[in-house]
């Protein structure tokens, strides 16, 4: 959501005439999810009709679009999304529900309050933008208790400037801060607009008077893409960097690096017993060279990763990648080598397995894998150990036993190319057997809480420095499963994001 955003500005205005702002603010958070897509065509908005009914008032050359059929189901998934974000954040959906009202003035994940100010729970949303800043559209089942809403908060003060605009009042106020909001009740659909002050009503007639045509080859690929999925959208990935990024300086150069991903297309999906979320860049043409510069793991690695309770894997070569991203590292910050720490490591990719953890003997089985462009900065760690080494053949691979007596027994690989460490009886031989498989994802993580008991969990995020290790791990063990993946399909390169609740 772009709404927090303007947190500073809600907070510079009293009350009483930031009343309206807010509850405008709580309406379209509410709409930001969506579930189900079920909506009606033009007139209507309720469950059982078109899908993404409110997409219809997208205008000609929108920069992103998120589309969702329900307020209701919106709720749902908003509230899931808060949840299953804050597992990583460190805050619950609870702690959320109790701050939101206090900046929105109205809890948004509430149907009453909503259905209160006339919004049509089971009706359709939309988000979109000509650049940056969003336009949401709203069904409402109720318009006239939104107008009755209205005219409590102007007896108590709100200042707005109205205009007529296509036949429609358009109503605009201040929220502090350089920030401006509008806002039009068009007989069932509300339009509200975030912008800057002094904002012309160009926002409203473009959409008011939208032009599908030029979009809808986008929208049906996004779709396409996103299958039966709660929430579809897009962005179109240059316009939208450009609006960013083109007037900072430097940004320039990082626009014509991004230039590359044509479009964005993405969908949210939450049921209640799972969440799913996709996001597809379609690199047209640069495809074969993004695969070129994926380095493929030890042949026997996947298989070995796909029974493990905890697997992490990257493996786009990190100096392809740096190279490419340093024009835009650049706008963030004047440092003359923004990547000289990965640098020295000296890592090109890097991956990790664990298959058991025993905290009382601080034991486990599991490996790690690295492709290096320099073995320097291991060299130090080889030569210790290579002190209690035995030399070992592993599959195709030169390598090493090291039985070191009271501390620990591992086999390794290494040389200036590659690194390959592994503990427990057979791993690394499972780990070099095989044939590699196919085009590697670009990155993988998997996590299966009932792999290992909680208190083994807990003591390895605590040798992380994860923060309030034993306070994560009661809340993914609430999922049977955890996933996140990035992988090539055809021309596209396809993020998904999927966990299953118990």
């Amino acid at each position: 959501m772009v709404l927090p955003n303007y947190r500073p500005a809600l907070r510079k205005v009293a009350w009483h005439d930031a009343g309206m702002h807010k509850w405008l603010c709580a309406l379209v958070i509410a709409g930001c999810g969506g579930h189900a897509p079920r909506a009606a065509g033009p007139g209507g908005g309720g469950e059982g009709g078109e899908p993404f009914a409110a997409a219809r008032f997208v205008p000609a050359n929108p920069t992103y679009v998120v589309a969702a059929a329900t307020v209701r189901d919106g709720q749902r998934a908003f509230h899931d999304l808060l949840d299953d974000l804050g597992m990583v954040g460190g805050f619950t959906a609870a702690e959320a529900e109790r701050e939101l009202p206090q900046i929105l003035g109205v809890d948004p994940l509430s149907e009453g309050a909503m259905t209160n100010i006339g919004v049509d729970v089971g009706g359709g949303m939309a988000m979109f933008s000509e650049d940056v800043t969003p336009t949401f559209v709203v069904h409402m089942t109720a318009p006239e208790a939104f107008t009755a809403f209205l005219d409590q908060q102007r007896q108590k003060g709100l200042a707005t400037v109205s205009q007529v605009v296509d036949g429609v009042e358009l109503n605009t106020s201040k929220l502090g801060g350089g920030v401006a909001i509008g806002w039009a009740l068009d007989h069932d659909w509300l339009f509200v607009h975030f912008g800057e002050k002094g904002m012309g009503p160009e926002w409203f007639e473009h959409s008011h008077k939208a032009a599908r045509a030029a979009w809808h080859g986008v929208w049906d690929w996004a779709k396409a893409h996103g299958g039966k999925a709660a929430v579809v959208g897009f962005a179109r990935a240059k316009d939208l960097v450009a609006s960013t990024l083109g007037r900072v300086q430097g940004g320039i150069a990082c626009v014509k690096q991004l230039e590359v991903i044509d479009r964005v297309g993405f969908s949210f999906d939450v049921d209640g017993s799972k969440v799913g979320a996709r996001l597809t860049f379609d690199l047209g043409a640069a495809a074969p060279a993004f695969a070129s510069h994926l380095l493929p793991p030890p042949p026997g690695w996947q298989g070995v990763a796909a029974k493990a309770p905890l697997q992490a894997q990257w493996n786009l070569d990190v100096n392809a990648m740096t190279a490419w991203l340093e024009p835009c590292m650049r706008v963030a910050t004047s440092d003359p080598d923004p990547f000289a720490n990965v640098k020295q490591l000296g890592l090109r990719s890097a991956r990790a397995i664990v298959l058991a953890v025993d905290p009382s003997d601080k034991s486990g089985a599991g490996a790690v894998a690295m492709d290096l462009s320099s073995g320097a900065f291991l060299q130090g760690y080889v030569d210790k150990a290579s002190h209690f080494a035995n030399d070992k053949t592993f599959g195709p691979y030169r390598g090493h036993h090291v039985s070191i007596p009271f501390v620990a027994k591992l086999d390794y690989v290494f040389d200036d190319k590659l690194a390959i460490a592994a503990m427990g009886d057979g791993v690394m031989d499972r780990i070099a057997a095989g044939a590699s498989g196919g085009t590697p994802p670009m990155f993988s993580v998997s996590v299966v809480p009932d792999g290992m008991p909680k208190d083994a969990w807990v003591w390895l995020l605590d040798q992380i420095d994860a923060p309030s290790p034993k306070q994560l791990v009661d809340r993914f063990s609430a999922w049977a499963e955890l996933h996140a993946t990035a992988a090539l399909d055809g021309s596209s390169l396809v993020v998904e994001v999927a966990g299953v609740h118990r």
